[in-house]
């Protein structure tokens, strides 16, 4: 009945599932013509048995999940590796319980985002990968030490106002030999 045609000769859509049970017969029927459909997407392979196991179980691999020309990770960081470093750096390693958790982060960060670049998961950002972990390594290593340094000052009794004190002389000092430096410039020409 359905796939007798009217009298116009239109014939009406077949529901999902409408055609007939498979048969398990020894004689297989030539399959039904697949109706058109409109190109997709191609989808990611199904995963494929490898190997069989001893037991006779087969394995499975994992499907590869969607390969992303960005990789988060690397760009995480890299901004966190030069936020640790540009902190150190800023507040003379005053700014070390800061900058050490930021240092750690992008050296965690470089070292996972380097492994997805290389088990395929990602293909882009190997560069900013390898400078967020190195950056991060940097950053650890000089915040440890600034915060060493800090320590023993304050422990051997160093003065905050002394230190606040001979850095402005210093500073003076460089000021006016870099202005004396100029002013000769300038006349012996």
């Amino acid at each position: 009945m359905a796939d007798e045609p009217t009298s116009s000769g239109w014939l009406p859509p077949r529901a999902p599932g409408g055609q007939p049970p498979p048969r398990f017969d020894m004689v297989t029927p030539a399959p039904a013509p697949a109706p058109e459909v409109a190109p997709r997407a191609p989808a990611l392979p199904s995963p494929a048995p490898q190997q069989s196991r001893p037991g006779g179980a087969p394995q499975f691999q994992r499907a590869p999940g969607p390969v992303r020309s960005t990789n988060g990770l690397a760009v995480t960081a890299l901004v966190l590796g030069l936020i640790g470093i540009c902190l150190l750096v800023i507040t003379a390693g005053l700014g070390a319980p800061v900058s050490l958790p930021c240092s750690i982060a992008a050296w965690v960060c470089g070292a996972q985002a380097r492994t997805r670049i290389n088990l395929g998961e990602a293909t882009g950002g190997r560069g900013q990968a390898q400078a967020g972990y190195l950056l991060g390594f940097a950053g650890v290593v000089l915040g440890v030490a600034a915060a060493i340094g800090w320590i023993i000052f304050a422990a051997s009794g160093g003065d905050f106002d002394q230190l606040q004190r001979d850095l402005e002389r210093w500073r003076d000092e460089q000021m006016r030999e870099a202005t004396i430096r100029a002013a000769v410039a300038l006349l012996g020409r």
